[in-house]
């Protein structure tokens, strides 16, 4: 694996990256299976390809936790734009460690800030809750499959 470039956050277990469109081919064999198990969960309303290119087409960003050489965790956010809020949430992320969430959880806090967002929401599994400091449940979401 080549130079990731900004390197975003440093600890004693990894350093988090925000992947550039430059590395996305390269890294992108090591994401996938990081990223399918969230999307399994979702439902499936995307898939790996959609993600790629949401990614690629800038919609979306994509990070990546490297110990040595190996990525053992990705993350995938979205910059959301209100009137009064602008909000960068984490709509998939998994990985091999769950530690590794509470690191990359202070490194997104981090970019959200530097992209001038003022809130960081993170939509996942309700097992997050317990893991997650400092978050607030906000709002719950509920999904009925109506055909197909």
């Amino acid at each position: 694996m080549g130079d990731l470039g900004e390197i975003f956050s440093h600890n004693r277990m990894s350093d988090i990256y925000g992947v550039s469109l430059e590395q996305l081919n390269e890294v992108w064999p090591e994401v996938e299976p990081h990223l399918q198990r969230a999307l399994d969960y979702d439902g499936n309303r995307m898939d790996l390809p959609d993600v790629y290119w949401a990614v690629r087409l800038e919609s979306m960003q994509l990070f990546v936790a490297v110990r040595g050489q190996d990525i053992h965790a990705a993350a995938v956010t979205e910059i959301l734009k209100y009137p009064n809020a602008k909000v960068l949430r984490c709509v998939y992320a998994g990985g091999t460690d769950v530690l590794e969430a509470l690191h990359f959880s202070d490194t997104l806090e981090e970019g959200a800030r530097l992209r001038g967002c003022s809130q960081l929401e993170i939509i996942g599994r309700p097992g997050w809750e317990r893991i997650l400091t400092g978050y607030k449940r906000t709002h719950v979401t509920l999904r009925k499959i109506v055909c197909g």
